[in-house]
């Protein structure tokens, strides 16, 4: 008679399995063998089958990207001391100054911030870049401010109170602009901006394409209608200042907003908003900061 044990379970099964097996198999093998016995879902991952293991080797750690444009050494440019912000700037005008001599459409389609803040012939092109941007005239924020918009903006100008009173001239006499003027490199960002100064409790002139068009904004400007503050776009700062409606003639701080966006842009490192910021630049912050000295840059 044949008799059938019921009671043995399918692991003692496996076991007498893998028993029998290693009589004709190695150790690696062995263990290939016993594990075709287990049900999939109790059998562990091992290294060369893509488990858990191969999981972790294969994953590659992302770099967190700053928020903010860096140097080349991966310091936050709008956190950085005057000297950092000089040189950095320096040379972004002086590649883009090159760059249009040379062709705005023959220029890359962008920079890398550490392209611009490499030092390797870097130098010889920020000797090129005007004494306006030397290092006596950046405004670098205090360590105590961190990355408060609000706070680097009301330290950066003589006087809150004068801020909070500002009219941007008398009515009916000559315009002579806002106190404070942020230059972004988006509407989005724009945006964004006006929430982090809303502290602030001023009322800011919003110069970007995308909230209203240029004659209201040529309004907005208007002598004893103009806020202290103003947000804007290269493009729209270049047009505004073209058609007179914006001028630096009491402006304390061109702020440089220096945010990386999703594309891992800067406004110096995008090439649309970099060439309208050179030109800006160029055509109406330098020759009002030549003109007088209490006028101050900053990149944040």
């Amino acid at each position: 008679l044949l008799f059938v044990d019921l009671s043995r379970d399918r692991d003692s099964i496996a076991c007498e399995g893998r028993n029998r097996t290693s009589i004709n198999m190695g150790g690696d093998d062995l263990v290939d063998e016993y594990f075709d016995f287990q049900e999939p879902a109790k059998r562990p991952a091992s290294i060369g089958d893509g488990g858990s293991d191969d999981v972790v080797q294969k994953k590659k750690k992302k770099r967190k990207k700053s928020r903010n444009g860096t140097d080349s050494d991966g310091e936050d440019v709008g956190g950085a001391s005057g000297m950092v912000q000089s040189k950095y700037l320096r040379n972004f005008y002086a590649r883009a100054i090159d760059a249009e001599g040379a062709g705005v459409g023959d220029a890359p389609n962008r920079n890398t911030d550490e392209e611009i803040s490499d030092s390797g012939g870097g130098e010889e092109m920020a000797a090129a870049a005007p004494p306006e941007l030397d290092v006596p005239r950046f405004h670098a924020p205090t360590p105590d401010i961190g990355r408060n918009y609000a706070n680097y903006l009301r330290k950066a100008v003589s006087s809150y109170k004068a801020m909070k009173k500002w009219n941007g001239g008398r009515a009916g006499g000559e315009r002579e602009g806002p106190m404070v003027i942020v230059v972004c490199l988006s509407a989005r960002r724009c945006v964004d901006v006006l929430k982090d100064i809303a502290p602030l409790k001023v009322r800011v002139a919003k110069l970007f394409a995308k909230h209203m068009d240029a004659d209201a904004q040529v309004k907005s400007l208007g002598p004893g209608q103009s806020p202290p503050v103003a947000v804007g776009t290269p493009a729209r700062l270049r047009l505004l200042a073209e058609r007179g409606a914006l001028r630096l003639g009491r402006t304390e701080i061109f702020v440089v907003d220096n945010f990386r966006d999703g594309r891992g842009l800067t406004i110096v490192s995008d090439r649309e908003a970099s060439v309208d910021l050179a030109k800006f630049m160029q055509e109406t912050v330098l020759p009002e900061m030549k003109k007088r000295e209490t006028i101050k840059i900053g990149v944040f």
